[in-house]
């Protein structure tokens, strides 16, 4: 694992006259921030299928076939909802959580940059208004649908030869929540923190616990800035990198989202180079150079030169993980010899 070179990802608050610190540090982050977590949730009353079921009786197998069972097939389960139901709620909940995880720079993807707070809180809005919306789908026809898996439930496990079918069939139907529980289980959670602080831990006796716990929040906060500096490095590298494939595709024909997305950038470095890091001050000049250049022979050239650079940098800084190189039309290894060219 390459070793990030933190005092040059931080080099530019000695710049600020800002002293390098961890509580300065960790304000730093806090003033241009929160965390979010999702809270979604809803009764999923789901019952084990058991051997039972299928009208096996363990008790009268091998030990291997009861060993066999108890490993393998105990995590089958059955829900009252369909599927298709289950799996429209939980896309809906899924979209919510993937726009997070999207629009995060750090902090096990939960830290959100300031600026992005009414984004983040009109999404939350419309997925929620979805949500609910299935929810009141599904209690439309809620009678309806429990009907049809009681009658459909009786006839399986009829077929299926299940011993005590009646007693299987009362134990699963009296796990099946009334209309009105099922409706009111349904949450849809947005909670915003602050970025946690250093604490001096004063309730804790034990100096040994004390200093293990220091030493975690220190990393805590030192992973947050390579994950903020990464992924802000990897944001420039991949609207360079669309500008490149569309430029190779048909040059004169550059679709009008790819130059939106790039001229974009200078803006979010503004509000993301929160550590003021000049380098990528330096980068937002030459997005800058590119967004103003017609010739698109010359475009291209600034373009190559541009993601070079920003890799070459990313790797100084031991931050190359987080640069996504999947769709680059170049090696790694040539992005590195361009920027000893260029640096």
């Amino acid at each position: 694992m390459a070793k990030v070179n933190t005092e040059e990802i931080l080099a530019g608050l000695k710049n600020k006259g800002i002293g390098v610190t961890i509580e300065n540090i960790q304000n730093i982050i806090r003033e241009n921030g929160f965390i979010v977590k999702v809270h979604v949730g809803r009764l999923r009353n789901s019952f084990e299928i058991t051997p039972e079921i299928f009208g096996i009786n363990l008790k009268e197998k091998s030990k291997e076939t009861k060993e066999f069972f108890t490993k393998h097939m105990n995590n089958g389960k059955l829900i009252f909802i369909p599927e298709s139901e289950e799996k429209a709620l939980k896309s809906i909940e899924m979209s919510l959580r993937n726009y997070v995880y999207n629009i995060s720079v750090g902090f096990n993807n939960s830290f959100i940059p300031l600026y992005k707070y009414d984004e983040l809180m009109e999404k939350y809005e419309e997925v929620k208004e979805r949500y609910y919306a299935k929810r009141d789908e599904i209690l439309a026809h809620w009678d309806e649908m429990i009907d049809t898996f009681k009658k459909d439930l009786k006839i399986t496990l009829n077929e299926f030869g299940a011993m005590n079918a009646e007693e299987i069939y009362n134990r699963i139907v009296k796990k099946i929540p009334s209309k009105e529980e099922y409706k009111n289980s349904f949450y849809f959670e947005l909670r915003l923190t602050t970025f946690p602080v250093l604490q001096e831990l004063e309730f804790i006796t034990s100096d040994d616990i004390k200093k293990k716990i220091k030493q975690g929040q220190i990393e805590d906060i030192m992973e947050t800035v390579h994950e903020i500096t990464g992924n802000l490095l990897n944001t420039i590298f991949d609207a360079v990198n669309k500008l490149i494939l569309a430029l190779q595709k048909e040059p004169e024909r550059i679709p009008s989202r790819t130059i939106a997305k790039l001229k974009e950038i200078p803006d979010i470095i503004e509000k993301e180079n929160i550590f003021f890091n000049p380098k990528i001050e330096q980068i937002k000049t030459l997005i800058q150079d590119l967004i103003k250049e017609n010739d698109f022979e010359v475009m291209t050239e600034k373009a190559e030169n541009t993601l070079a650079f920003i890799y070459g940098y990313s790797t100084e800084l031991g931050l190359q993980k987080f640069i996504d190189t999947k769709e680059c039309l170049y090696e790694n290894n040539e992005l590195l010899e361009i920027y000893k060219f260029i640096k």
